[in-house]
């Protein structure tokens, strides 16, 4: 028969294993962010934390395991780049293109 809460927040057992599990967990979150800083520093595009810090892999994201909110940080933060193309038009355009019709 399964436990209830309440007998597993009085269960010593149970206790121990959760607070390894955070500690585990920990260890690799602040791992990976000590090896994300590390890389980040060295090339400004790296900006999010990705998996086996390849640019092409998932983001990684940690959360608090108490609560599964995510973690506030900055190896947390997405940046998107709105930037658009500016295009020539008008007489700007002339000096790129020679659009003068010439007879052969």
């Amino acid at each position: 028969m399964p436990y209830t809460k309440e007998q597993l927040e009085n269960n010593e057992y149970f206790q121990n294993l959760k607070l390894e599990n955070i500690r585990e967990y920990e260890e690799e979150r602040q791992l990976s962010i000590a090896e994300f800083e590390a890389s980040s520093s060295l090339d400004d595009n790296n900006q999010v934390m990705r998996l086996n810090n390849i640019p092409t892999a998932p983001i990684q994201s940690y959360e608090n395991p108490e609560t599964g909110a995510a973690d506030n940080s900055p190896t947390t933060w997405v940046k998107l780049s709105r930037k658009q193309t500016k295009l020539v038009r008008g007489e700007k355009l002339n000096e790129i293109i020679n659009r003068e019709f010439e007879e052969l």
